[in-house]
């Protein structure tokens, strides 16, 4: 079943990813621009900003456990 933008190869296939890959991009964007905006490296970015400007954007953000 075609879709334009998605891509679909059964059941067990790239379909049921998609949404993470969204998410994992969106985070991934974030942190680009505020590190850039902040003059140090994306590695070296905070995670409570990254957090901070996720939940402004209506990301859902799991709590993690320590240690985990």
């Amino acid at each position: 079943m075609p879709v334009s933008g998605v891509s679909w190869s059964g059941p067990n296939g790239t379909l049921r990813i998609t949404a993470t890959c969204f998410v994992t991009g969106e985070a991934a964007g974030v942190t680009a621009a505020l590190a850039a905006a902040s003059g140090v490296a994306a590695a070296r970015m905070a995670a409570p900003p990254v957090q901070a400007r996720l939940r402004e954007r209506a990301a859902v953000l799991a709590p993690v456990a320590a240690g985990s």
